[in-house]
């Protein structure tokens, strides 16, 4: 009798948001928009009712439909935190880190200063291989929050593979440096510790080899290939 009653269009949209039809609750409330274009109010609720079926699909592993449902909340409310956050996880567990990247960009760009995010980028370029712009930023926030072991962790792990990956590709003296980084302030890290005795040893510094061994053994005391480093370097130089 009274189709574009604005209170019984809000409660139909309330009923079926209700009963987790949200597809049909969505047009009532973009009616609702399209009447009232300055009443806050509607976007904000078509936003929460968004949100929700994206949780739902989402925790059904409807990672594609939850993603639309996230993004089409950003059309209404771009600063929505928690569907940035979806956003730029379910991207990234996709597999699309360049998605990730620039979801989770956008969302620097209204907190710029959010740890988290921070961390999610630290992560995302991880995923990209672009370790040293990783690494970069999980030393600043290490420098902020010294004792915070996710962000030293997030450090390290980008250091090491960054050495790693220089390795590979026979660029030693950067490899070398950033396994130094690692040692600097995790001395005990034993991938950074073998990677740096053998670089080294290939580049014939022995005398820098034999102190990262001994520096080992204070660590991990009766190791066994440290000691046989430690007693082919001390042959070694016994023969000279």
């Amino acid at each position: 009798y009274r189709e574009d009653d604005e209170t019984l269009l809000l409660k139909k949209a309330s009923v079926l948001a209700d009963a987790g039809r949200y597809n049909e609750a969505f047009p009532v409330i973009s009616t609702l928009i399209a009447q009232h274009p300055d009443n806050p109010r509607y976007g904000a609720i078509l936003t929460e009712q968004q949100m929700q079926a994206g949780r739902l699909l989402m925790n059904s592993d409807e990672m594609e439909k939850a993603l639309r449902q996230f993004k089409q909340a950003l059309q209404i409310s771009p600063q929505n935190r928690d569907a940035l956050t979806y956003i730029v996880n379910l991207e990234s567990g996709i597999g699309r880190p360049d998605s990730a990247l620039r979801y989770v960009n956008l969302a620097l760009q209204y907190y710029p200063d959010d740890k988290d995010f921070l961390l999610k980028k630290v992560s995302v370029l991880s995923e990209q291989k672009q370790y040293r712009q990783a690494y970069g930023i999980a030393a600043k926030l290490m420098q902020e929050y010294p004792y915070n072991k996710a962000y030293r962790a997030a450090y390290i792990d980008n250091l090491v593979s960054s050495g790693l990956a220089y390795q590979r590709r026979e660029v030693w003296d950067e490899a070398l440096a950033e396994f130094n980084k690692v040692l600097a302030i995790s001395p005990y890290d034993s991938t950074a510790l073998y990677a740096a005795i053998n670089l080294y040893n290939a580049q014939k510094q022995y005398d820098s080899a034999l102190a990262l061994v001994d520096k080992g053994l204070r660590y991990y005391a009766g190791n066994l290939h440290l000691t046989r480093q430690r007693a082919g370097h001390r042959a070694a130089r016994r023969r000279q």
